[in-house]
């Protein structure tokens, strides 16, 4: 569910369609979506704080904080994200204003990454990326919404290591 990937989290996105996506992986006869993060060997140190309130009592707070040097870098990126979610909207079955209640969800988020650069050629990364996620489902607006909710939970905890080789082509 893409709609849970908060893009805070990611520096580029590549989308590969149909069998293009063999050059990066393999089985991905239907296209692939690479999300990517890359170092900035240069960076020293750099924080970044954002926070955001709009409608429907909805906030969002971001943080990131990268640092290292030219041989390691480390990158820890922090969310939380929550909206009420209620509002008013005109039901065209019932032909009057109705409110949607139970539409509420917050996501809390933690990604930390680790990068070595061994040499010119070789870097290793390691990545943890957890995830936590309530969102409550709404009825059909066919359906008198007191009488259906439904919640979802999604937690992931991702970790990977990667190393990377980089050689020239002939």
């Amino acid at each position: 569910d893409f709609s849970l990937i908060p893009a805070f989290f990611v520096d580029d996105i590549h989308i590969n369609y149909g069998s293009s996506s063999l050059q990066e992986t393999s089985g991905g006869l239907g296209g692939s979506i690479n999300l990517i993060n890359k170092p900035n060997w240069k960076n020293r140190l750099e924080i970044q704080a954002v926070q955001s309130i709009g409608s429907f009592k909805s906030q969002n707070s971001l943080f990131k904080i990268n640092y290292g040097n030219l041989k390691v870098q480390s990158s820890t990126k922090l969310f939380y994200s929550a909206s009420e979610n209620n509002f008013e909207f005109y039901n065209y079955l019932k032909d009057t204003i109705s409110t949607r209640k139970f539409a509420g969800f917050n996501s809390k988020g933690f990604l930390h990454e680790t990068y070595l650069r061994i040499n010119q050629k070789n870097t290793i990364s390691g990545r943890f990326w957890v995830q936590m996620n309530y969102r409550n489902l709404p009825a059909n607006i066919t359906v008198e919404e007191d009488s259906l909710i439904a919640t979802q939970v999604d937690n992931t905890h991702k970790a990977i290591i990667e190393w990377n080789n980089y050689m020239k082509s002939e």
